[in-house]
């Protein structure tokens, strides 16, 4: 008997050989940095893999490849990879994911109506990250208004969605700190002017429908462009006399923002020009209550460049 225990042990034996199918079977199965450790027909495997399903196939696999060994669930030690995608369309969030129990709750806290259907819990997962760090990040990334997105994997973190360039370079900035080792963060937003721009954002002033169509196709019909560096209207306010019929005439709920399209970053000189604007424009008849200027940020659209919008708020 103990002759053939060495026999079995020995290198390039029976042990090793079994040892090897297991081993294959992991790899083949898409288990990342498998282990494996044989005691007689006995073996204990260790690696991170992609979820539940895929962990049962691989007990299966080596079932097939390597029908002696028996692996007990304390040795099975497959980890599974967490990951989650949190997104908000309209007034909308929602979260699926793979993550640790109660991984949830702290992420969602302060957003008690978020839809969490798709969110599975394992206790086997591997999720090298701060669940309180997590949270804050979250509250920050959704409490400004805009359809977003967050997709955190093993890998990356993606942030997509509406964002000015100053949000962008924030929210990057701190996802920064979020990272675990070998994880990268990117970026594939869409990048507006001022957050008014958002496609995804709720109007305040009360109105909807054709209402909206019919107000934003009479502000666009008056474009309001300066002349490179200059600050003021060659014709003055008698240019903007239509403009203001248009904002006259608007429901008295509705109001409006005003805002300069940068010239070569010159945010200054935008502003100057929207306030130029609204004393043009209070001039021929429109409320001053109703006209509030705002800082617009400078993006790569350079059609734009000397563009003084008015924007329903």
């Amino acid at each position: 008997m103990k002759f053939q225990q060495r026999d079995f042990q020995r290198e390039g034996g029976e042990q090793d050989r079994l040892q090897a199918s297991v081993m294959a079977a992991l790899k083949e199965a898409g288990v990342d940095r498998p282990q494996v450790k044989m005691t007689f027909f006995d073996a204990i495997i260790e690696g991170e893999i992609a979820d539940e399903e895929a962990a049962e196939a691989a007990l299966r696999l080596i079932e097939e490849k390597a029908p002696p060994v028996r692996i007990l669930p304390a040795h099975n030690q497959l980890v599974m990879r967490g990951w989650m995608v949190l997104e908000r369309q309209g007034d909308t969030l929602s979260m699926r994911g793979l993550l640790p129990e109660a991984w949830t709750d702290e992420l969602l806290e302060n957003h008690p109506d978020a839809q969490r259907g798709e969110v599975k819990h394992q206790r086997s997962i591997r999720w090298e990250a701060d669940p309180v760090g997590w949270g804050l990040f979250v509250d920050r990334y959704f409490e400004v208004v805009g359809d977003r997105r967050i997709e955190a994997r093993a890998e990356k973190i993606l942030l997509s969605g509406e964002a000015t360039p100053t949000l962008a370079r924030q929210w990057l900035q701190t996802g920064e700190g979020l990272l675990s080792d070998g994880q990268t963060i990117l970026d594939d937003f869409t990048l507006f002017p001022s957050v008014w721009h958002f496609p995804s954002r709720k109007l305040e002033s009360g109105i909807e429908g054709e209402q909206v169509l019919d107000l934003r196709r009479n502000l666009a019909a008056s474009e309001i462009r300066f002349g490179d560096g200059e600050a003021g209207l060659p014709s003055g306010g008698i240019q903007l006399a239509p403009l203001a019929g248009v904002l006259i005439r608007a429901p008295q709920t509705v109001s409006f923002v005003i805002g300069g399209r940068a010239e070569a970053n010159d945010r200054r000189l935008a502003r100057e020009r929207a306030e130029v604007v609204k004393r043009l424009l209070v001039e021929q008849g429109a409320s001053a209550k109703r006209l509030e200027v705002v800082d617009f940020e400078p993006t790569s659209d350079e059609e734009s460049a000397g563009l003084v919008e008015i924007l329903i708020r």
